[in-house]
């Protein structure tokens, strides 16, 4: 079975080959031979195979027992950041520090004498009341006691699910009151000539302001048994941490895509431009109905603008040619890092946007003029009275937040056929 280095090995010579076959007919001017049509189709199977078998590979490598230079350096580098964590100042609590401190906030009277001076070392109070707030990366409010394992998987869930997040504008503020965002649109005017002696016109731009709040966005109760915290048997930071992050990404994302904007969120798919694109199909995308989007959105907003629809969408595209039969997605080039491209734009997905009838089902433009609020960071909440019959303690995780469209025209949309 081939390693994992030569199976990316084996995807860089296929995805070059496709480049070669692509700039070749772009160097020429002329459509796909037949051969070159048919090599092209084989080489793109080949690389999304060979995706496959990497993300299998990758996760067989992580969880081998046959430990590679790699996985010993990497122990090497623990066993060396441990000792530096022993040999650290009191005052400075370390990563073993927080895992226990945290142990000792959700054991509470159950905690060991070990736990508990963790816990005041990280100057937490494990036997605060119900409610005691975490606030991530405050360490008077209870920072020092959230362990990096949980803090790493909510971050990782946020990113890998919060899909329009990772393309908006993110805006993190201390306070939750309102944030009013100044705007301008001033693409319709232009300098003139003025002759000599004549009085000059005046010609303001229309200025205007989109006003975020913050809006409370819950991961909902999750509970989790004295025996698992207890025991230690598994990483209960990294446990919780996704579970949560997961849920807040997925729940926020919904918002940031199609939010209402009254009473939540303005949603990028809710508050985008028409395009007065309206497909031949509800499930369906042309060649001419991309360009005719892409060139809907005025050229100075093209420039670093992008493309975003679902999965369905997506998978339809794939098969797309030019008017030379020329594919319009070029995958990713893993070796050199540089995204799949349509029409020379990235591509995000969202599953939280429809494809069905009459749905606003693709997506153009500058996804960095939608900007998301958010206030402060997660907080996580603990609570021993809520499950007690059942001997779980409840955890729940929310964060604040509200997004919008500061510039409209930036960000236009297409809507499917009836």
């Amino acid at each position: 079975m081939p390693s994992l280095n030569e199976l990316h090995q084996q995807r860089n010579d296929a995805f070059e080959a496709m480049q070669a076959i692509h700039n070749a007919c772009e160097t020429e001017d002329r459509s796909f031979k037949d051969d070159e049509q048919r090599d092209f189709s084989e080489l793109a199977a080949k690389v999304d195979d060979l995706d496959k078998r990497i993300e299998v590979a990758r996760k067989i490598e992580t969880s081998t027992l046959n430990k590679s230079d790699e996985q010993l350096e990497s122990e090497e580098r623990a066993a060396w950041e441990a000792k530096q964590e022993r040999e650290a100042p009191e005052s400075e609590p370390t990563a073993a520090d927080r895992e226990l401190a945290f142990r000792a906030y959700t054991l509470g009277n159950r905690a060991t004498a070990e736990q508990v001076r963790a816990a005041q070392k990280c100057g937490v109070n494990h036997l605060s009341p119900e409610y005691r707030d975490l606030s991530v990366g405050t360490a008077s409010a209870g920072g020092n006691a959230v362990p990096t394992s949980m803090m790493a998987e909510i971050e990782r869930a946020m990113v890998e699910f919060g899909n329009v997040s990772g393309v908006a504008r993110v805006i993190t503020t201390p306070g939750g009151g309102a944030l009013e965002m100044p705007t301008v649109t001033d693409t319709g005017n232009s300098g003139s000539i003025l002759a000599e002696n004549a009085a000059d016109d005046e010609t303001d731009p229309s200025f205007g302001k989109v006003t975020l709040n913050a809006y409370k966005v819950t991961s909902d109760i999750v509970n989790v048994s004295y025996e698992m915290l207890q025991d230690g048997v598994v990483d209960v930071g990294s446990l919780i941490g996704s579970l949560l992050g997961e849920r807040l990404a997925r729940g926020e994302n919904a918002l940031l895509t199609t939010g209402t904007g009254s009473s939540q969120h303005d949603g990028i798919v809710t508050s985008a431009a028409d395009s007065s694109l309206t497909l031949a199909a509800n499930t369906a995308v042309t060649y001419e109905e991309l360009l005719t989007l892409e060139h809907a959105v005025d050229p100075s907003y093209r420039q670093g603008a992008s493309w975003m629809f679902n999965d369905t969408i997506f998978r339809q595209i794939k098969e797309i040619a030019d008017s030379q039969n020329r594919p319009l997605f070029l995958p990713a080039n893993l070796q050199s890092g540089a995204p799949g491209t349509l029409l020379g734009y990235p591509v995000a997905i969202n599953q939280d946007m429809a494809s069905g009838s009459a749905s606003k089902c693709l997506l153009f433009g500058r996804m960095d003029k939608f900007f998301v609020r958010r206030v402060q960071g997660v907080t996580l909440r603990r609570s021993d009275d809520w499950n007690f019959d059942q001997f779980q303690a409840s955890f729940v995780a929310y964060l604040r937040s509200d997004s919008d469209t500061v510039q409209s025209a930036a960000i236009k949309y297409a809507t499917a056929a009836s």
